[in-house]
């Protein structure tokens, strides 16, 4: 076992396999995966992991506002759709206009088996530096986007879930798997970082009590939030960590390589935390806070994200 894999926290229980499964195995036809920012970062070495995960895919749905890397262009199961998902009314009828295009001819629908809400930006200045434009253009990519896409997703999964069940009361119930990509900085924020920290700590709340909500009458739909610590991607590659032993750097190729295991093959629902030290990160949020100001100049966090502009931000 690796580090990487003893260094994340599986909540939680396991999905029930005979009575749920994928709409994919079940038509023979492949899953159905979209991937929210899939063109840098963690969201590109995860479309990455699932094309070379030997799973059968029917279809791999990009939204991002970047272009399709060219390496992604001759890949016949990847689907691309350019857009802001900044702007939540465009992504809504986006959503639905993708639903149409690509939906099976035979069941007369597009059935989503999982979900990847990765898109995210960062913000580099203090909160009085920031234009309350930028502070929104924050929250509407980090939250409101994921939160408009988990709905939808939902919305869609019961309406194929109830035209289903009029054709058939015998079918199984097919799953629909949602994992959320937020960061160990929702539970202690640094210096600068207020509005990303922020807008992270409202979409893992959000998914707690979403989940539920929604699995008293649905619980065959699964939900996965991932908390990981500093990622080698592009996003944070202006910022070096000072301790390196308390706060490793996470390579995106592992983490995306073991979120595919955790999410295809085990089919875990709950909450992951990677590396070992985001596990305490809560209760250290809880000591007297003269401990807790203590581990922060310690861990020199507050010093190391320098003020840079909101335009050099890169997808996660």
């Amino acid at each position: 076992m690796t580090v990487l894999e003893q260094s994340i926290n599986i909540h939680l229980r396991l999905a029930d396999f005979e009575k749920y499964q994928f709409n994919g195995i079940r038509t023979g036809k492949g899953l159905n995966i979209l991937v929210t920012g899939g063109c840098n970062g963690l969201g590109y070495s995860l479309v990455r992991a699932l094309l070379h995960s030997g799973l059968k895919i029917n279809k791999i749905v990009i939204v991002d506002i970047s272009d399709l890397p060219n390496i992604l262009k001759d890949e016949s199961v990847i689907k691309y759709f350019k857009c802001d998902v900044s702007d939540t009314t465009a992504f809504k009828e986006l959503f639905q206009i993708m639903v149409d295009k690509l939906k099976d001819e035979e069941d007369d629908c597009f059935r989503i088996d999982f979900v990847f809400n990765n898109a995210g930006v960062r913000q580099d200045k203090g909160l009085l530096d920031l234009e309350d434009s930028e502070i929104d253009n924050i929250f509407r990519i980090n939250f409101f986007a994921p939160l408009g896409l988990t709905k939808l997703v939902i919305g869609n999964h019961i309406k194929n879930q109830t035209k289903r069940e009029v054709k058939s009361n015998d079918m199984p119930v097919d799953r629909l798997h949602i994992t959320t990509i937020s960061s160990v900085l929702a539970f202690m924020g640094p210096k600068n970082l207020s509005i990303y920290a922020s807008s992270k700590a409202a979409l893992g709340t959000m998914i707690e009590s979403l989940s539920h909500e929604v699995n008293v009458s649905h619980p065959e739909i699964i939900f996965n939030t991932i908390y990981p610590g500093q990622l080698t991607s592009k996003m944070f590659s202006d910022v070096k960590p000072s301790k390196e032993f308390l706060s490793p750097m996470i390579d995106v190729v592992l983490l995306a390589d073991r979120i595919v295991d955790m999410t295809f093959r085990l089919g875990i629902r709950g909450v992951f935390f990677c590396p070992f030290y985001a596990r305490v990160l809560p209760a250290i949020r809880s000591l007297p806070n003269s401990i807790s100001e203590g581990l922060r100049k310690f861990s020199r966090m507050d010093q190391q994200i320098k003020p840079i502009s909101l335009e050099e931000n890169k997808s996660q």
